[in-house]
């Protein structure tokens, strides 16, 4: 599922590129690193909400992430274990990626390792030995 934002003060575009950046994978690590240690639906307080990082739209511009949430709004997100192959989430990717400057390939390598993890995947880490 999505996650929505409701930004009251700003404008609709605004609140839809902020909607773009929460659902791609720099934004979703800040709400990843706020969850709980269950493994049951998360659920965030306005007070951690209010500090996840989020693009300065006065140093850089929302249009990649605002064009991202309008081509995608109305497709499914799909499980964050099916992170690696989800065209909404590779999209937004792309979007949020050349809004902060930071190179595709490091966003894409950070979905396929939240994919991995243990708590997200729900399968067994084992490591590899070393031979």
């Amino acid at each position: 599922m999505w996650t929505p934002v409701d930004a009251k003060t700003l404008p609709l575009t605004s609140a839809q590129a902020l909607c773009a950046w929460f659902n791609s994978t720099p934004g979703a690590l800040g709400l990843l690193a706020r969850r709980s240690t269950k493994l049951t639906n998360p659920s965030f307080s306005q007070a951690d909400l209010r500090t996840l990082p989020v693009p300065d739209f006065t140093q850089c511009s929302m249009d990649e992430l605002h064009s991202a949430y309008t081509d995608m709004k109305h497709e499914q997100v799909r499980p964050w274990k099916e992170a690696v192959h989800d065209p909404v989430r590779i999209r937004l990717d792309a979007a949020a990626a050349a809004t902060i400057g930071l190179d595709l390939s490091t966003v894409t390598e950070w979905r396929r390792r939240i994919s991995l993890e243990p708590t997200i995947s729900n399968q067994y880490f084992a490591p590899k030995s070393a031979e």
